[in-house]
């Protein structure tokens, strides 16, 4: 219930929830296996299924379904309809085992080479992905241990060149992912059509036992910031409408529209600051793009996106030591529990770390010839937060910092879908934000 007292307190008017664009099938599985999209894709259990409240703690209240032993599943009617090409599937899932193969979705019945994916023998996400005629991927994998009675959410984003997994804990973190994954052969993906029918909770005689919640699925190839902010709460029939780009998020020497700074000695980055350093406190200079180690060196060549920032215009006598250059940016009016960043960045010389809010993240950086990668999925306050890039400068000489890509997106209850406490309880008790 604490998520849905900052969403209703964020609401200036009383709205229903409108159609949700791209979800084509919703299960809350509260007391009901009915489809609460627009689809009216239902489910019909087979088996002594049951409802159970133990949920996923970000959802608060509501009920799962329970199978507790086999044969058991949900048939699913799609109503004669396919769907194709890009796809999402994602549920919350909670194994009652770690042993054999507990299958989760499966859309290989009463014809083969579809979909399905299951958790096995402890230590793997499985999953096969087809066209209904041949397989593309029967290694759609992510290799992660995971637990018995432990509540995880899981996964797919499939798309006709690749696709992606991930899997979040408990608490909405991030644990594993599996990005671009490759197919052995071409093809458009399936996910359902008449002869491929969906079914949850068994495949042959692949039985899931456990629990499973909030089970969604979407024609379209969720982001990654998507898939973080659904592992966090936020409800499918806003995800694609109501997730808002973080302001404030700038790489190294752009100004306030995102354009590269022209260079010049006394040309000063308007976002990122050095608080701690041995050659003095203040606003990051451009680093000296007409001259050595940018030009005829070896640091990564300045793009039309962003430049090298460093403690004064020309390193050249720079002293050893660290420093830290510091972003601030305001999640104000976002839900700061489903904020996701990532870019990418490079350092003269190591990247000792990026802090969020003055904790480490534990991400290094590859040097000054190449980018390096990072995300950040957990740790955010609410209103301004503080992004801190750790350099060392190993001895007196050339240093210096370069962001790229930053960018992010946090959830934000939307004008004209808010919900005060009337017509907010009554669309969300249809999903599970009840008492």
């Amino acid at each position: 219930m604490r998520r849905l007292v900052v969403w209703v307190a964020l609401c200036a008017c009383v709205f229903a929830l409108p159609a949700q664009a791209g979800l084509v099938a919703y299960w809350p599985f509260d007391d009901t296996y009915a489809d609460a999209s627009p689809s009216g894709y239902n489910g019909t259990p087979s088996g002594a299924l049951a409802f159970s409240t133990d949920v996923p703690p970000v959802l608060g209240a509501g009920k799962s379904v329970l199978f507790s032993a086999g044969p058991q599943s949900i048939a699913v009617n799609t109503l004669g309809n396919t769907l194709a090409g890009s796809y999402t599937v994602a549920t919350w899932a909670q194994l009652a085992d770690t042993g054999n193969q507990r299958e989760v979705l499966s859309s290989r019945s009463p014809s083969d080479m579809g979909f399905d994916f299951k958790f096995q023998n402890g230590n793997q996400i499985h999953g096969d992905i087809g066209t209904g005629a041949a397989w593309m991927a029967t290694n759609a994998d992510l290799n992660v241990a995971y637990s018995a009675g432990v509540w995880y959410h899981v996964t797919y984003c499939v798309r006709p060149s690749s696709y992606d997994i991930y899997l979040h804990n408990a608490a909405g973190a991030l644990v594993a992912q599996k990005l671009n994954g490759t197919y052995g052969a071409p093809g458009t993906p399936l996910l359902f059509n008449p002869t491929h029918q969906l079914t949850i909770g068994r495949y042959s005689a692949e039985q899931f036992l456990g629990r499973l919640d909030e089970m969604t699925i979407w024609d379209v190839s969720l982001t990654a910031a998507q898939v973080h902010a659904l592992a966090n709460g936020v409800p499918p029939t806003h995800l694609l409408t109501a997730l808002r780009p973080i302001p404030g998020l700038f790489n190294t020497g752009v100004d306030a529209n995102g354009v590269p700074l022209p260079n010049g000695a006394g040309t000063l980055d308007p976002h990122y600051t050095i608080i701690a350093g041995p050659a003095g406190l203040g606003p990051a200079h451009l680093e000296d793009e007409t001259a050595f180690p940018i030009v005829a060196g070896p640091w990564l060549a300045n793009s039309p996106t962003s430049k090298w920032v460093a403690p004064q215009f020309n390193t050249v006598g720079a002293p050893g030591g660290v420093y830290d250059y510091q972003l601030l940016f305001d999640l104000t009016g976002l839900d700061p529990t489903t904020a996701y960043i990532t870019g990418s960045w490079a350092t003269d010389n190591p990247g000792l770390d990026i802090f969020l809010n003055g904790v480490s993240t534990g991400q290094t950086s590859a040097g000054f010839g190449a980018l390096t990668s990072f995300t950040l999925s957990g740790g955010f306050v609410d209103g301004v937060n503080s992004l801190v890039f750790r350099v060392r400068n190993d001895s007196d000489g050339y240093t210096g910092l370069r962001v790229e890509g930053l960018r992010g997106f946090a959830y934000s209850p939307e004008p004209a879908t808010c919900l005060l406490l009337a017509a907010g309880l009554a669309a969300l008790a249809h999903r599970r934000r009840r008492a």
